[in-house]
């Protein structure tokens, strides 16, 4: 039921977490109380202290601190950044972006990414491009294959069937050259796959284009506090290592590692097979240190410091950057907090 947020902007405002119970989601504040019992068919992190969720076939946002609800005849795709949200049409299809209050900024859309550092790669008719928060476009006249979100002042794009680094104001970095490229950029790296031409030539390139670290691998994840966990050979039996930003290895293979999603403030969800062969998740941080040893069957991407984790497609627990298991029974047998 319960998808792993979007969510890019960390508010300094009181932030909620969403807890799932029998089928239903509630919220927690980040002292683990619990605000909101277990009532919405589904429910996702949220911003500023609003969140996305469902409640008899219809989208909303909901106020988690006044517990006040706006609900929608549209569908809310994606959790809020940068104050909006995406939108789509139940009958066309077509999206677009509102704010908490449905108001929207633009429509008519055949895709679009949430937006990240004012910006938000969206798709009309004519391709891919950017928007800006007033619903404006950033770059009127140009139009991409592809367009990815923006990170540190970069975004990763492609047309003529190559991709290349753009920057704020839409000049090329580096030029459309190669046959792929990672999500975003990590600690100023990004990995990246030149065309044949250039003899299949592969690592970590800088936002100008210079190869700086030089590595073949078939999985690369994207640098977070100068480590990166790669894998090699061939799926599903890659042998997983860590490096450094000069390419040195830091973590030979690390045993047993299956899959591991990207990193959030250093540390990532990661599956191991353990002594019975049995794929269990925790997580990992980016120099190879297990923070919490695979005992679930399910753990989601960190969102604003904390994950999820789920046994038997129950959640279980919220787990913390220093390592702490927080069990969803005893939240919920404390029953609701009232300041």
């Amino acid at each position: 039921m319960m998808m792993a947020s979007l969510a890019l902007g960390i508010a300094a405002a009181q932030e909620y977490y969403p807890i799932e119970v029998k089928g239903k989601v509630g919220y927690v504040d980040e002292q683990y109380h619990l605000v909101i019992a277990p009532k919405y068919d589904d429910g996702y992190f949220g911003q500023n202290g609003y969140a996305r969720v469902k409640l008899n076939g219809r989208w909303g946002f909901v106020n988690v601190s006044s517990r006040t609800e706006t609900f929608f005849n549209y569908e809310i795709v994606s959790d809020l950044s940068d104050g909006y949200a995406i939108k789509r049409d139940n009958k066309t299809g077509l999206m677009g972006f509102v704010d908490i209050h449905g108001h929207a900024i633009i429509d008519n859309l055949y895709d679009a990414r949430p937006f990240s550092e004012g910006r938000a790669a969206v798709k009309d008719k004519d391709g891919w491009t950017y928007i800006d928060t007033k619903g404006q476009f950033v770059f009127p006249r140009k139009r991409f294959e592809e367009a990815r979100q923006f990170k540190d002042g970069v975004a990763v794009i492609k047309i003529y069937g190559l991709y290349g680094v753009i920057d704020g104001k839409g000049y090329y970095l580096t030029k459309p050259i190669y046959k792929s490229m990672g999500e975003y950029f990590g600690n100023g790296l990004c990995y990246a796959v030149m065309t044949e031409t250039a003899h299949n030539r592969s690592g970590f390139v800088d936002e100008n284009g210079n190869m700086v670290v030089n590595i073949k691998a078939a999985y690369a994840i994207p640098y977070d506090e100068g480590f990166s966990i790669i894998g090699v050979g061939k799926e599903p039996f890659l042998k997983w290592s860590v490096i450094d930003t000069t390419g040195k290895l830091i973590v030979g293979q690390i045993k047993d590692l299956v899959d591991v999603g990207y990193f959030v403030n250093g540390i990532a969800n990661a599956t191991l097979r353990d002594d019975k062969g049995k794929f269990r998740s925790g997580y990992i941080c980016a120099n190879g240190n297990m923070l919490i040893k695979p005992q679930f069957d399910v753990a989601q991407p960190f969102v604003d410091g904390v994950g999820r984790v789920f046994n038997d497609s129950k959640q279980v627990a919220f787990v913390d950057i220093h390592g702490r298991i927080i069990d969803v029974n005893g939240i919920i047998a404390a029953g609701i907090y009232d300041k």
